[in-house]
């Protein structure tokens, strides 16, 4: 039996074809592509960017939003204003954009908007909140055809006292 395995048959007399190592990682890729349902044009994009990039919309003294490396903390005794731009990857696909941010509300209410404005005038916002205290990743969702071509995205919260931003990411 050993030689007729040495000489490319099978044990039934069957003629193999010996596979490539190019061919076996070829088909193993194939297959575990497969198995995931890994497709070009099915792929999720998700971009996050440091709160850092929010400004305020109200006048406030600079020094009351305090810039880190842990993100956009509100040092005022008010509630701040505040809009950080949606930074997206790619144009959105049917499926849609998810716009997530994440920080900490030490008490009170933090509350966000998920904005899209055409480029010819009229806005959509999508609203969320959280009351503290904890950290919390909050988000919501905007349709294709709330994205128009020539549209622009941005996140706009409402940020109690002593409340902190951490990041936004977007998902498309």
């Amino acid at each position: 039996m050993r030689d007729s395995l040495d000489n490319n048959t099978d044990p039934s007399g069957s003629q193999r074809i010996p596979m490539t190592t190019t061919q076996r990682a070829v088909s193993t890729a194939l297959a575990l592509g497969a198995l995931l349902g890994v497709q070009g044009s099915a792929c999720a994009a998700s971009t996050t960017v440091h709160a850092s990039i929010c400004v305020a919309e109200d006048i406030i003294p600079a020094t009351d939003l305090a810039r880190g490396i842990d993100g956009l903390t509100n040092k005022s005794s008010e509630t701040a204003y505040i809009a950080c731009p949606i930074v997206r990857s790619k144009d959105p696909s049917a499926a849609g954009m998810h716009a997530f941010v994440s920080g900490f509300v030490p008490n009170g209410t933090l509350w966000c908007t998920l904005w899209s404005a055409k480029k010819s005038g009229g806005a959509i916002g999508q609203a969320f909140n959280f009351t503290g205290p904890g950290t919390f990743q909050l988000g919501n969702f905007l349709s294709q055809a709330e994205m128009p071509w020539q549209s622009v995205q941005s996140v706009e919260c409402s940020l109690p006292p002593n409340a902190q931003l951490f990041n936004i990411t977007v998902i498309l």
